[in-house]
């Protein structure tokens, strides 16, 4: 089948970027009101605490998703009456991620197109869990803008360009990202040999930069590594639930190392080194993959070789029916229950019925003035129910557990409710089973609520006041 059309005219490119566009604003829009998750909750929490001007600890800081609750910060305004509006960012990244594939392409082949129209559809898949808030969501426009700087400006300014952006990518979203460097290296060649009074220092500052990142975080970055194993239960369940999905992503990054130069099949190999050494194969940690693997792809044009014909058939039979099913016909709702119980095998529906009743019984028994605890990682229940966190503490023990080099982690938690007597103590998402000792605060904490995992604790001896 042939398209009788100039492809890489500027109409017609225009015209390409316009109709993904559309296709991606219905998917967005289709879900902009699907429930928050924990990572998500985080995030704006991060902003909902800013604001408010209490301070904190988290893990975001050099390296580690330094950007994204910063951002949200910024765009408090934004989110404040509706947290739900965090989507928009999330639009924003996805349809620059269109338009650099479409404008980078230098040659658009007719057998190219179903594949446009697949990405536009996987990145709105549920494979990727596109609801959520992710820096991978973000971080992918810059490294394909990266890579393609040496195609519109001179050596030299490139050169400064990449290494810049590329330490903004280490900084603000991940370390690993410095892996980038390699594949950057690999692409000049001999110009590096006539430049090497500004490739050598270039180099030296960067590693020195890396290494004082890593000095920063490193037993951040050990406590991570420690706690994530190789092949936890839960990204062998999504492999094994969806093998057509990472079978495409593994098919991609053969053909680009294939039918590449060594240049691109490197990058590549960055690309496989970074998603592993995370050693969490689910959701949008494919998104990297999926993204500038099809970026490699339309730049090296080894797609023109499969014929339209069969590019169609794979967009419908395997992905098309995907998107139809489980998100145009689904509610926003149903569409998270769908992501949780086709890809995750996991029960949300009477979670999500739960969390209702849990932040409706937050509103009517805590006042909103007084700080609470939350002895937990449910921390979606306090943005709901707009409750400050209490101050100079992690406001989820996710960052307790998982980032921060603390040894003894219920004896901190517990001294810090000693010294500190938050008139409020919400357990919810227990981390590592470490329950709320209430035998230990028998006689400073009284429970007045209770529903699902949620238990509210208020201290002995204050007089209630009018909510």
């Amino acid at each position: 089948m042939i398209i009788n059309m100039d492809l890489n005219s500027w109409d017609t490119r225009l015209l390409l970027i316009i109709v993904l566009l559309a296709i991606n604003l219905i998917l967005k829009l289709k879900s902009f009101r699907s429930s928050l998750d924990y990572d998500t909750s985080n995030h704006i929490y991060f902003a909902f605490l800013k604001y408010h001007k209490v301070p904190f600890f988290a893990s975001y800081r050099f390296g580690v998703k330094k950007i994204l609750p910063r951002l949200y910060t910024i765009g408090w305004k934004l989110l404040k009456t509706d947290p739900y509006r965090f989507r928009i960012f999330n639009i924003v990244s996805s349809s620059l991620v269109i338009i650099l594939w479409v404008l980078t392409d230098s040659f658009i082949d007719d057998a190219e197109i179903p594949f446009y129209l697949l990405g536009t559809i996987l990145i709105n898949s549920l494979w990727v869990n596109y609801m959520s808030s992710a820096t991978e969501f973000h971080s992918v426009a810059l490294i394909m803008v990266m890579f393609f700087l040496p195609n519109i400006v001179p050596f030299q300014a490139a050169w400064i360009l990449q290494l810049v952006l590329l330490a903004f990518l280490v900084g603000s979203f991940k370390i690993i990202n410095g892996a980038y460097i390699l594949p950057i290296l690999a692409f000049y060649d001999r110009q590096i040999l006539e430049y090497l009074w500004l490739v050598i220092p270039g180099i030296i500052l960067f590693s020195l930069y890396i290494f004082w990142g890593l000095s920063r975080n490193f037993l951040s970055v050990k406590q991570y590594v420690t706690n994530r194993k190789w092949l936890n239960p839960k990204s062998v369940k999504f492999i094994i639930l969806n093998p057509h999905f990472c079978l495409f992503i593994f098919l991609l990054g053969i053909g680009n190392i294939y039918y590449n130069s060594w240049e691109w099949g490197l990058l590549q190999f960055v690309l496989w080194g970074i998603f592993l050494i995370q050693r969490c194969y689910t959701g949008y940690m494919f998104y990297p993959s999926l993204v500038l693997g099809l970026y490699i792809a339309f730049q090296t044009e080894w797609l023109c070789a499969i014929p339209f014909f069969w590019g169609l058939i794979l967009l419908f039979l395997f992905f098309a029916g995907h998107t139809f099913f489980h998100i145009l016909i689904r509610s926003p709702r149903e569409i998270v229950l769908r992501f949780r119980k086709r890809i995750c095998m996991e029960d949300y529906s009477s979670y999500l019925g739960t969390r209702e009743r849990q932040v409706q019984v937050l509103r009517d028994k805590v006042k909103k003035k007084d700080s609470v605890y939350l002895w937990g990682s449910d921390v979606v229940l306090l943005l709901l129910a707009k409750l400050i966190h209490t101050p100079n503490t992690f406001y989820s023990h996710n960052y307790l557990f998982y980032w921060s080099d603390i040894k003894d982690k219920q004896n901190y938690a517990i001294n810090y409710l000693l010294n500190e007597k938050p008139r409020y103590v919400i357990e919810a998402s227990i981390v590592e089973n470490m329950k709320f000792p209430i035998d230990k605060f028998k006689n400073m904490y009284t429970q007045i609520g209770s529903v699902g995992h949620m238990t509210v604790f208020e201290r002995i001896g204050l007089k209630r006041s009018a909510i």
